[in-house]
């Protein structure tokens, strides 16, 4: 067969006419080649066995033609040198792609069975070794960069396109490697493993960024005002992102953003957080909405910076809330109206200056439970307090809207109240006192639909168990309506010559429903007493079964007077008032101790009822020993007459009554007692509930669980837990595992 291989001498041959066109090239001369006879010569040279020949010499002509480029490089003025630098990256990358169309036939079959590096790469290879990775050429040109944007930094302008052009060659050549020749050994010069543009650039320029924001926002931290240096640091970050889009490449814009966020930030957002009268507290106190914004934004891209905005945040609404618990000057209704207000500004602030952000609504959130949970009892009485006052005076001159509103935040309070149950207690004794108080004739329950919007909010907060008993208040209300329009058209009630109003209320879901003593009963005005002994025929024949307890002291009465100079008057009084002032209609006068002892009123009550009869003057003490003696002073020899000399602009004139401080606490007493007997209850039931489902359970398990499920209504103590579980297997509904004491069995 015919030899197809070339000598060598053939091939050196051929290998010069590529040799030449690849000066010609490099020269700008490449108008004069033919690229299809260029492309043959390099086919043949592959086909005839002499692949290593060419690859081997274009490899060391790249190397040739790129020393001329180097020395201009060395000697070019750092003015001049990103300008040079762009214009023979552009030409070399010219130079490489006209190169590569003529090997394409080496690059399609000769390359890949070596596992060598292509045309395009290998040329690529060449200029980042030989040129860029030049140790002279490096350092001027890293220098230079890194010159530049300092020089922008700092406020002069520079050459963009410049800086962006060098960049990417440099990013380009960053896919550019080492690779081995055929016959095994390395080439030379041994380039760097790790990117070129992250090795060479992007490190050192990270590190001069550090330092130079580390000196300038120590120098910035310390004569500015907080917000002052918030607008710096935005307006210098905003910087470095405009400078990632005009020059930069994005993979460096985590660690460029992150390293100025460090130095300008991190490791100033306690001072910044604290400044004396700057701060955050002081941009809180004063609502600058726009600074609080400013240093959210920043700080929220610093975990560490916006963990500490979040404490001290937190620290101060705890601070106010602290400060409002323990004035106890100031009274229940103010005190959650200041809470409130509180709540509002710092929601007010969480949506305009922190975005609505969830984490910071949480931080709010805990921080008003953790305040308003130290006296639980104080925060629960003073919110029914509030809901009274509003009841009776604020929400008489509101729209439904306004109501409902109102009503919508005071329920915000009452969710970061752990206690429920203390609520609910005092809730009922308030919502009672103004469902029995309804005074006039065929009086309706003043706001009525208002009270109910406000049930229907807890029931949708705490569940249907929390608001059964307050339910039943309002239907007793509503059955007593009916029974009373039922008695109005019986026999009975015709016999009575004034308009009776009965409230039969349902034992067991009202406060307060200790009897009255026998004696204030039978002392009470003859026409009363007829009328209640009516009643009670009608009622017995109607329910079969049920008795009746009268309870006066929770009654009211409607009086006609003739006072003064035979003026008329009604008085709307208690019905210990109206007993009291009956007694007059055959009395010209009577001693404190014959009040006492013809009404069998206790004296606490007495005092109570009878202070306003003489502050109004409607009673008056007949020649006192001292004139100017309080009406609030008793003794047992002190004489009452009616005033006949009482004066009045008003008809109506509605007599209040006065709430000693001694039956506030009794009352105060009374619903803690009955919220302590109600927790126990609830307890034992959750444990039962528990181990029926459970059968088995290992003491821990159980506290953990019924803690779980009271804490919708109480925090409950684990040694109050303890206790009902002692109790629950002393009464055998469960009892302890005989082969491991830690665990308990229910007992079916």
């Amino acid at each position: 067969m015919r030899d197809t291989n070339w000598s060598q001498e053939q091939a050196l041959q051929h290998w010069n006419t590529i040799r030449e066109a690849i000066h010609k090239i490099y020269q700008q001369q490449a108008s004069q080649l033919s690229y299809e006879e260029l492309y043959r010569t390099a086919y043949s040279l592959v086909i005839h066995k002499h692949g290593e020949l060419l690859y081997t010499g274009i490899k060391n002509t790249t190397v040739e033609l790129l020393q001329p480029m180097i020395e201009r490089l060395l000697k070019c003025g750092d003015e001049d040198l990103l300008k040079r630098m762009n214009e023979m990256w552009k030409q070399v990358k010219l130079c490489i792609i006209m190169i590569k169309d003529i090997l394409m036939y080496m690059d399609r079959n000769y390359v890949p069975k070596l596992k060598l590096l292509s045309m395009d790469q290998l040329q690529t290879s060449q200029f980042k070794n030989y040129v860029i990775l030049n140790q002279q050429i490096r350092h001027k040109l890293i220098s230079k960069l890194l010159s530049e944007i300092e020089k922008e930094r700092n406020g002069h302008i520079v050459d963009d396109s410049a800086l962006r052009l060098t960049i990417h060659m440099l990013v380009e050549l960053s896919s550019g490697s080492s690779s081995s020749s055929g016959n095994g050994q390395q080439s030379q010069p041994i380039t760097h493993s790790k990117r070129l543009y992250e090795h060479e650039f992007e490190k050192p320029f990270i590190n001069e960024t550090q330092n130079y924001y580390k000196l300038e926002s120590n120098s910035q931290i310390t004569g500015s005002s907080c917000y002052a240096y918030l607008q710096r640091a935005n307006q210098r970050l905003n910087e470095e992102i405009d400078r990632l889009h005009k020059y930069l490449d994005s993979s460096t814009e985590r660690q460029l953003i992150n390293t100025f966020l460090k130095e300008y930030i991190e490791n100033h957002a306690l001072t910044l957080i604290t400044m004396e009268n700057s701060g955050l507290i002081m941009m809180i106190r004063n609502e600058k909405y726009e600074e609080i914004h400013l240093m959210y934004e920043l700080f929220q891209r610093v975990p560490d910076a916006f963990s500490a905005l979040s404490k001290h945040l937190s620290a101060y609404i705890v601070s106010e809330g602290q400060k409002l618990i323990s004035d106890d000057k100031m009274k229940p209704d103010e005190f959650v109206a200041q809470v409130i207000a509180l709540r509002e500004k710092m929601m007010n602030i969480h949506s305009r200056s922190f975005g609505k952000d969830s984490n910071i609504e949480l931080t709010v959130k805990c921080s008003f439970e953790n305040f308003i949970n130290q006296e639980s009892e104080k925060t629960a009485m003073s919110l029914v307090y509030y809901l009274d006052d509003q009841f009776k005076k604020d929400f008489k001159s509101l729209q439904d809207g306004e109501i409902n509103e109102r009503l919508d935040r005071v329920i915000k309070i009452f969710r970061y109240l752990q206690d429920k149950d203390v609520f609910e207690g005092f809730y009922k004794v308030s919502l009672s006192k103004r469902l029995l108080d309804i005074r006039g004739s065929g009086a309706q329950i003043p706001l009525e639909d208002a009270e109910k919007l406000l049930v229907l909010k807890l029931k949708e907060e705490c569940g249907f168990q929390f608001t059964q008993k307050l339910e039943v208040m309002f239907k007793d209300i509503k059955m007593s309506e009916d029974t009373m329009a039922e008695f109005r058209g019986h026999a009975l009630a015709k016999q009575i010559n004034f308009e009776l109003q009965v409230k039969v209320l349902t034992t067991g879901n009202w406060p307060n429903e200790q009897k009255d003593q026998s004696g204030i009963i039978q002392n009470l005005p003859r026409e009363i007493q007829f009328s209640m002994q009516n009643f009670n025929k009608f009622y017995n024949n109607k329910h079969t079964g049920r008795a009746l307890h009268w309870k006066p002291s929770l009654g009211y009465a409607d009086i006609k007077a003739t006072l003064g100079d035979s003026v008329k008057h009604e008085l709307q009084t208690s019905t210990f008032q109206m007993s009291i002032l009956m007694l007059f209609n055959s009395n010209q006068q009577l001693t404190y101790q014959q009040l006492l002892s013809q009404t069998q009123i206790t004296d606490l009550d007495m005092k109570c009822h009878i202070i306003p009869l003489l502050q109004l003057k409607i009673l008056q003490k007949a020649n006192p020993a001292n004139p100017t003696q309080s009406v609030k002073e008793f003794n047992s020899a002190d004489v009452y007459t009616i005033n006949m000399g009482f004066r009045h602009n008003m008809y109506k004139i509605r007599v209040p009554i006065v709430h000693a401080k001694e039956n506030k606490q009794i009352e105060k007493a009374e619903v803690s007692d009955k919220v302590d007997e109600d927790r126990r209850h609830m307890i034992e039931a959750t444990i039962v509930m528990v181990m029926k489902t459970r059968r088995k359970i290992e003491h821990n398990a159980l506290i953990t669980e019924a803690t779980k499920i009271l804490q919708q209504m109480f925090c409950p103590d684990p040694l109050m837990i303890k206790k009902r579980i002692e109790s629950l297997i002393d009464r055998e509904y469960m009892e302890r595992d005989n082969e491991d004491r830690r665990f308990y069995k229910y007992i079916a």
